[in-house]
Parts: structure tokens; sequence; C-alpha cells
């Protein structure tokens, strides 16, 4: 009986905090075509990746909530991207273009880079960030198969701030 008492207090004690936090973003949904990176410059460098930690530059300054950076980390469990800023290093924000355990889809050959791209000239340009070919880990685990896979991508743009995520074919 004492936990739903206890449930209901961290019910509204978190509903406290994240209503007193500001948010500086707007949600929108659009159905934009998904197109492969054209030229992609590897992040994994032909790694089987699994639970990766790979560090890139987005090409120009960015504010990610209240943090200027122009540098992303790239965490494990795979979908994940940290913002690294030298100047304030106990202070983390967090991207999560895919809520999933992601990982290289193959035991033994490179098949699911993760690479970047910068396009347009500066002061216009945008930042995308590929995971292409990803299998899941719980998959795997689950039966050694990678018979699903997903493609997805976060793009940063310079002019605007505007962050999206894209989603590809499964």
């Amino acid at each position: 009986m004492k936990f739903v008492p206890c449930l209901l207090s961290l019910v509204f004690l978190s509903h406290n905090v994240v209503i007193s936090q500001s948010f500086p973003y707007e949600f929108s949904v659009l159905s934009d075509p998904y197109y492969d990176l054209t030229a992609p410059i590897s992040i994994s460098n032909a790694d089987v990746w699994d639970d990766p930690f790979y560090i890139t530059s987005t090409g120009f300054e960015v504010t990610i909530f209240d943090l200027v950076t122009n540098t992303l980390g790239i965490i494990q469990p795979g979908a994940q991207v940290i913002n690294l800023n030298e100047a304030n290093p106990d202070s983390v924000n967090l991207l999560v273009p895919y809520m999933s355990d992601i990982m290289n889809a193959s035991d033994t050959i490179a098949v699911s880079p993760i690479s970047y791209q910068l396009e347009g000239p500066p002061g216009n340009a945008v930042f995308k960030l590929e995971w292409k070919n990803a299998g899941f880990y719980g998959e795997w685990n689950a039966s050694n198969t990678y018979y699903n896979t997903t493609n997805f991508q976060l793009w940063i743009y310079q002019n605007t701030g505007v962050i999206e995520f894209r989603y590809g074919p499964n």
C-alpha cells in the first residue's frame, strides 16, 4: 500500500520539475522525403560498432538548449548525441533521435556506417549526421539475427538553430 502514495508523490514531483524548466524548442511533424547522404564522411571508420563513442565537429557553432558548441559526441546505446562544451563540461544536453539500443548489423564486417555531411555556404550550412542500416541489439541478443535495420539522420541548421530528426526506410 505504501507503493501508491510513493508513486503519486514521484509523479507530482516529476511534473513540477518538468514544468519549472524552460524548454526552448517547438515540435513539428513533417513528411519530407528521406535521402541518404550523397557525400558522407565516416565517423565510425569501418568499425563493427556497438555502444560507440565518437566525436565530430558540426563545422559551425550551434546552441543546443543553452550551451554553445561546435563539437558533438555520439554515445551509447548508439543513437544519443551530446554537446561537448569545454567551457562548461559539467553541463550536458542530450539529443536522442532514436530511442533504441542499436549496433552495426553484422558481427564481422562494418555494414552500418555512422557518417556526417556539411552542406551549404558558411552562415547557411546544414550539419547532417546519419546512421545507416543500423541493427538492433535486442534482436541480435534474442536470435543472433539482423533482419531488421533502421536509417535516420539528425540535421542542425546553422542560420536558424533548427534541429530535425529524419527517418528513412527500415
